[in-house]
């Protein structure tokens, strides 16, 4: 690898952490254990239902210390919000849980400059904005 390459490889990283670390710092996030009590469900398993709604697609996590941790702005009532099954779903496949936390909080053009997780009382946009990020970028 070359020294140049090493160097973007390296800013890239450090980029790249301290998005995390922004996000982790300014976002809401329920552990799984929250999310449990909120639903008021009792399921034996303390992942339950946080784990079966990620399985499902119904919302995502993204993972710190290999603990799941679950961006509040999904849910309403102890529930997941149901347009962002939806938008999961249109958002191109094997994006990981912090490049999906990522683009829900990220300005976004095909919003009118809003980040998605600002507009989902409007799902169809959103949706259409999640099918957009396959489109080959111009420019």
């Amino acid at each position: 690898m070359s020294g140049a390459r090493a160097r973007v490889e390296t800013e890239l990283t450090v980029d790249n952490a301290r998005l995390r670390a922004d996000y982790l710092r300014e976002t809401p996030l329920l552990t799984a254990a929250g999310i449990r009590a909120a639903s008021g469900l009792g399921p034996r398993n303390r992942s339950e239902p946080a784990s079966r709604w990620k399985r499902e697609g119904r919302l995502f996590a993204v993972r710190r210390s290999g603990i799941d941790l679950y961006p509040a702005f999904q849910f309403a009532d102890g529930s997941p919000l149901p347009p962002v099954k939806a938008i999961l779903a249109a958002l191109p496949a094997g994006m990981t849980g912090w490049q999906t936390a990522l683009w829900f909080a990220s300005s976004n053009g095909w919003l009118g400059g809003a980040a998605p997780q600002e507009r989902l009382s409007d799902p169809e946009a959103v949706v259409a904005a999640a099918g957009r990020l396959a489109d080959p970028a111009i420019g």
